[in-house]
């Protein structure tokens, strides 16, 4: 099984007439993680005290608004849902990756479904809330995705949102060399740090702000084995072009990487 088989009835009955939890289509026009799912814990994850102050301000903001039930919509491998569901949050993920969908059952993640959450296999308004993290960039049809969690969401929708000052990624260097280079497209959607421009949140609470100090080498080597979606396509050609020249500039030092992480919430009734 790539999913869970939920024994909750109240989960099971906001599967839609017709939809099921496993299985499904081909989806096409959205980047599924089945090949990072073996390293994306170790390439995505916040430091254990930062996650901890996330989780304890994103539960409590969801007890604010009386939302219990939580849709986690790009679920991967239940890095959120997995401490909500600790604190005896309701929470259902859904994913487009198989893979990732079993390493999250693997961690002991309740409730899991395989969907395109564009075209979700549940009923209206099933959940108090839905959550998505890091999860837009990867969907080209951004309005069409947030239509499906308004509609399948009572109260509200969450997001955790990192926030970057000015600074040197490598990471952001690459994909501007690769713009440069007549790339047509880094990402097919929004980051949500882009999407709250568009569609401002009803509140924004700021968690944390914290900085790290990474050796460049170590940038440079998850770089080069591609562990990020934008990279995945790129000709081996250019790809070895580009980080010729990063190397270049930044084997050896040590970068400063800060973020500030906040909780927005959109209101249904305002987007």
């Amino acid at each position: 099984m790539l999913c869970e088989e939920s024994t909750d009835e109240t989960a099971e009955s906001r599967v839609r007439p017709g939809g099921c939890r496993v299985g499904g289509s081909r989806m096409t026009d959205v980047i599924s993680f089945d090949r990072v799912a073996d390293i994306y814990d170790s390439t995505r994850s916040l430091p254990p005290e930062i996650m901890d102050e996330v989780v304890e301000a994103l539960a409590w903001n969801l007890e604010k608004k009386g939302c219990r039930s939580i849709l986690d919509a790009g679920v991967g491998t239940g890095r959120f849902a997995l401490p909500l569901q600790s604190q005896g949050f309701t929470v259902i993920g859904i994913d487009i990756s198989p893979a990732m969908l079993a390493r999250a059952q693997t961690k002991l993640v309740k409730n899991l479904a395989f969907g395109d959450l564009r075209r979700m296999p549940f009923r209206d308004e099933s959940f108090d809330a839905s959550l998505f993290i890091h999860v837009f960039h990867l969907i080209r049809e951004v309005h069409q995705g947030l239509a499906e969690l308004k509609r399948v969401s009572r109260k509200a929708l969450f997001s955790v949102v990192a926030i970057f000052p000015p600074q040197v990624s490598l990471t952001d260097l690459y994909e501007k060399r690769l713009l440069e280079s007549g790339w047509p497209e880094i990402h097919p959607g929004l980051h949500e740090r882009d999407l709250v421009k568009v569609i401002p949140p009803t509140e924004t609470e700021s968690i944390v702000t914290y900085t790290e100090e990474r050796a460049a080498d170590d940038a440079l080597r998850l770089l080069n084995q591609r562990v990020y979606s934008s990279l995945w396509e790129v000709p081996d050609e250019l790809h070895k072009s580009i980080m010729a020249e990063l190397r270049a500039q930044y084997a050896g030092k040590t970068l400063s990487s800060t973020r500030e992480l906040q909780i927005c919430v959109w209101d249904k009734d305002r987007i």
